[in-house]
């Protein structure tokens, strides 16, 4: 009988090899009390099977690493056309974003239209988009003051 092999068998085998260690240290620190206090309850939600507190954690773990992402990504795709005033909020699948621009600055606005699309784009499949508010400094309206101001 013929054995199939996948072309990354090497690949994977160092994969698991480096999780099996990785799970070992977790394990001494564990023993040795020298684990964190996030690391211990994760591991306590594992062994006891507490599904709930598992998803709840992997959540914020998720946006822990998305949303800083999808900020970083978006200022840079502005590519330094930054608005006077831009400010950001989000919530379990959206990253707000306020824009405050100079009256009639129709290259900064396109900057933000562009930036929310290659965003979207990317982290779409991530369960996270980008939601742009744009005004303009003659609107005269205030940041929302649930946002955290960027720039200002």
């Amino acid at each position: 009988m013929e054995t199939k092999t996948s072309p990354h068998t090497s690949t994977n085998k160092a994969w698991f090899d480096n999780l099996i260690a990785m799970l070992r240290v977790d394990q001494l620190q564990l023993e040795t009390r020298t684990a964190d206090d996030k690391k211990t309850q994760f591991y306590n939600n594992l062994i006891v099977g507490n599904p709930l507190k598992i998803a709840a954690d992997v959540k914020s773990s998720i946006q822990e690493t998305i949303v800083p992402q999808i900020i970083i990504e978006f200022i840079d795709n502005l590519k330094g056309n930054m608005p006077r005033k831009l400010a950001v909020d989000y919530n379990d699948s959206k990253v707000l974003f306020w824009a405050e621009l100079n009256d009639d600055d129709e290259r900064t606005e396109d900057q933000l239209i562009m930036s929310e699309a290659k965003v979207n784009a990317k982290f779409i499949d991530a369960g996270y988009c980008v939601s742009s508010t744009i005004l303009e400094a003659s609107d005269n309206v205030k940041i929302p003051a649930h946002y955290q101001t960027i720039v200002e």
